[in-house]
């Protein structure tokens, strides 16, 4: 029986073709990507702007924190704002319905603004609605679609694969380090994790220029492996609100996917390193090597590269994804807690297992 329900849930979910028009922002239809899929079977045709009555609050580096309410459909509230023609707009959409082109209009005719100085940021229904508003404005600059599973942009990043994201099927870890407004978080959150981490990494990449690198890879299972690391010699990008950063040179429909992985809670970023340590010496003993990494940024972090039986002669590898930014590696030290294991050229300190 209950499948049989949501049988006819999507039945009449994707049995629909209506349309609505309403003036300045064009024509609307109730059919694929707003309806018929399995998170939105029924949808329905948008409100006319005027019940919906979506605001447009600004804020420039001159207003951080009071926003000024500016309307297209009166320009003067523009040219009384902070708003200026020569900077880059960022428009978050969420989850509501508009094509954009009254904003374009707008802003051509009354100002003189390009498409090219828009940047386009939505998530889940959001980034539909900023696709659809690229196929109908040529020369938008940018557009940024969180919450997508296919790819569909000259860069597609996959944190974590894409998929399951570390963290949101653990509510108690929060507990355990006291940081209560994170587990109100995860918990307002929990049945929507895995869909709604993506506007949290683009959240935290804003402040977090360097951080996000994603590596050019055919699958996540090769990534895992290691099979694509370093960067090429082209580098690699950044995740997030400074992709754009990253020229990007193969066009070709064959272009690799971008990896990466994340943290458990924020600060989610994490900087991925491969360490390797070859062991000289005549005995076989157990224990467990550690390297003292330190970078260009001046941080420094242990890691633990081997445990168990340690072998002379054996090389071992280990792919770190750290939670602090060293930079790029300029210092190594190791630490071993067997007497029996020397390395050339490194320094080392004893301390029990």
């Amino acid at each position: 029986m209950f499948r049989i329900w949501i049988a006819v849930l999507l039945y009449f979910g994707t049995s629909t073709g209506n349309e609505v028009c309403y003036e300045r922002v064009g024509c609307f239809r109730d059919g694929l990507p707003w309806t018929g899929t399995l998170s939105r079977q029924f949808a329905g045709l948008p409100w006319s702007p005027e019940e919906i009555n979506t605001r447009f609050l600004l804020y420039t580096r001159r207003n951080p924190k009071v926003y000024q309410e500016i309307s297209a459909v009166n320009p003067l509230t523009i040219q009384a704002s902070y708003f200026g023609t020569d900077k880059m707009t960022h428009i978050n959409i969420p989850g509501w319905k508009t094509d954009g082109k009254w904003q374009q209009d707008m802003c051509n005719k009354e100002f003189g603004y390009s498409p090219s100085k828009v940047h386009l940021i939505g998530h889940s229904v959001g980034a539909h609605l900023a696709g659809e508003a690229g196929s109908r404005i040529p020369g938008l600059g940018r557009i940024t679609g969180a919450g997508t599973i296919n790819a569909c942009g000259h860069l597609d990043f996959y944190p974590n694969g894409g998929k399951h994201m570390p963290g949101c099927e653990d509510l108690i870890t929060p507990l355990f380090k006291f940081d209560f407004s994170a587990y109100k978080e995860e918990v307002a959150s929990f049945f929507d994790c895995n869909h709604a981490r993506s506007h949290r990494f683009y959240t935290e990449s804003i402040l977090n220029p360097d951080a996000f690198i994603a590596y050019p890879c055919r699958s996540y299972k090769a990534f895992k492996a290691g099979n694509c690391f370093h960067c090429p010699q082209e580098g690699c990008p950044t995740m997030g609100h400074f992709a754009d950063r990253f020229h990007l040179k193969n066009m070709k429909p064959n272009r690799p996917y971008y990896f990466l992985n994340t943290g458990t809670l924020s600060p989610f970023a994490r900087w991925r390193h491969k360490l390797s340590v070859k062991l000289s010496g005549n005995n076989v003993t157990q224990g467990s090597i550690f390297l003292h990494v330190g970078g260009t940024t001046g941080e420094k972090e242990e890691f633990v590269v081997a445990s168990g039986t340690l072998k002379p002669g054996m090389t071992y590898t280990k792919l770190i994804d750290a939670d602090i930014n060293v930079g790029n590696i300029t210092s190594i030290a190791s630490t071993f807690c067997s007497q029996d294991i020397t390395g050339p050229n490194i320094a080392y300190i004893l301390k029990p297992c």
